[in-house]
């Protein structure tokens, strides 16, 4: 505290001292400190007349207060003070974007990767998904005495060991599971294309080896069959087609607004293996499917074990949608965009208004700290948007349009504030320099 004490009217420029020194104390421009009813005053001082009176540079626009004690200080004071809260501000913003992008990496990367501090300092050392990893394969996994019977790849490890270059056997193979030489294969080949009699050309078992008219289809310039695609075939060897292969369903002539239109489904499966009930095992499906009057989407499904996810790319739109929302687009070019207008205000309340929370989604045990998109919605409906495409099911089986968040929107918004905040930084810089300068 200083000495004395001071008084001054609501509305007032004017202070008046009892006790005080205000010639030794202040200085034109330094401000003067006062407390009343709980809430702290500070006030700039424009001229001292004595040690008992002086003018604020504004009128004070609190209660009356008479004989209250007060406190001297100074412009350069009041000034760090300033300088240090707005370099508190940007450093504590920069530590907040790199603990993001730390976290990403630490969470999401698998293998080595480089965490930031806002000092400038930084630590490059294995991500947790590279050390779950390595505590998943220990050593004791390559134990000599095992003989590589216990890799889970067994097949791959071979690969990974055995000599490069022509690896002959010593013999001809015996067992169902012995190796064999491409000269050994080829022979048997001809033998087998020529009734065990032997050829002269790989041409000439080649041709023996197709299948009669009767039983397959030409594909391709080539003249190469196939067999033809009903119950009794099952390849067994790799197919090289020339031609496209087209699926296709004849669509209705005129068919509702709202009507759902499927093509034929491009399959790939794993047959069920009996004991967990799922008698089709593991399938993914390709094929394109149009809501009439709303979009056009080529889809991807993957269903096992009960589990029946969807992947969609709108064929109007240009988006992609997941079980788990929209795919983020890099895309940024101006000459894929239309329709420009100046952001509208309130960029700091809005990001201001925005909650955290952390969650899991369904199906993983990772956790994540985020949005949830409906109470984004409350903040901005330009912060969210509704799949096009239902790529979701709730607990009950029902589809919904997943509800994403617009991550570019609220990054420009966060861009806005912190462009706010430089401006007041570089402000705050100006007036400490332009002050130090007039002393």
């Amino acid at each position: 505290m200083s000495a004395g004490t001071i008084s001054i009217q609501n509305n007032a420029a004017a202070v008046a001292g009892a006790g005080t020194a205000f010639t030794t104390e202040l200085s034109a421009g330094d401000f003067i400190v006062i407390t009343t009813g709980g809430v702290t005053y500070t006030l700039p001082v424009k001229f001292i007349e004595s040690d008992t009176a002086l003018t604020l540079a504004r009128n004070y626009n609190g209660p009356a207060v008479t004989g209250a004690a007060w406190t001297a200080m100074p412009r350069d004071t009041l000034n760090r003070i300033s300088a240090q809260i707005a370099a508190d501000t940007s450093y504590a913003i920069r530590q907040r974007v790199l603990e993001i992008d730390n976290w990403y990496q630490l969470l999401e990367v698998n293998g080595d990767v480089t965490i930031k501090m806002a000092d400038g300092s930084s630590y490059t050392g294995p991500s947790w998904p590279k050390l779950i990893d390595a505590m998943n394969n220990p050593t004791w996994a390559l134990a000599k005495s095992k003989n590589l019977s216990d890799l889970e790849d067994r097949d791959e490890a071979w690969m990974n060991v055995r000599p490069t270059g022509p690896t002959p056997l010593a013999a001809a193979p015996v067992g169902e599971g012995d190796a064999a030489t491409k000269g050994y294969v080829d022979n048997k080949k001809i033998d087998i294309a020529h009734g065990g009699t032997g050829a002269t050309t790989e041409a000439g078992a080649r041709e023996a080896l197709k299948l009669s008219s009767a039983a397959t289809t030409e594909i391709g310039t080539s003249g190469a069959k196939l067999p033809l695609l009903n119950a009794a075939n099952t390849w067994g060897a790799t197919q090289t087609i020339k031609s496209p292969i087209v699926v296709a369903v004849d669509g209705p002539a005129s068919p509702a607004s709202g009507q759902l239109i499927n093509s034929p489904v491009l399959r790939m499966r794993v047959n069920g293996r009996g004991a967990n009930g799922d008698a089709l095992g593991e399938i993914g499906d390709i094929f394109i499917q149009e809501k009439v009057g709303t979009y056009v989407a080529l889809t991807f499904n993957v269903s096992a074990f009960s589990d029946n996810k969807f992947w969609s790319m709108n064929a109007s739109t240009g988006e992609t949608f997941s079980p788990l929302g929209a795919l983020a687009v890099q895309g940024s070019d101006v000459r894929i965009k239309y329709n420009f207008t100046p952001p509208k205000l309130g960029a700091w309340k809005r990001v201001e208004a925005i909650g955290i929370c952390e969650y899991m989604y369904n199906g993983s045990a990772i956790p994540q700290r985020g949005f949830l998109a409906q109470q984004m919605g409350e903040v901005d409906e330009m912060y969210v948007f509704e799949s096009s495409v239902s790529t979701a099911k709730d607990a009950d089986g029902n589809e919904f349009n997943i509800l994403n968040v617009n991550d570019r929107a609220v990054m420009a918004d966060m861009i806005i504030v912190i462009q706010a905040l430089q401006q007041k930084v570089t402000a705050l810089e100006a007036l400490v320099g332009n002050k130090v300068a007039s002393e």
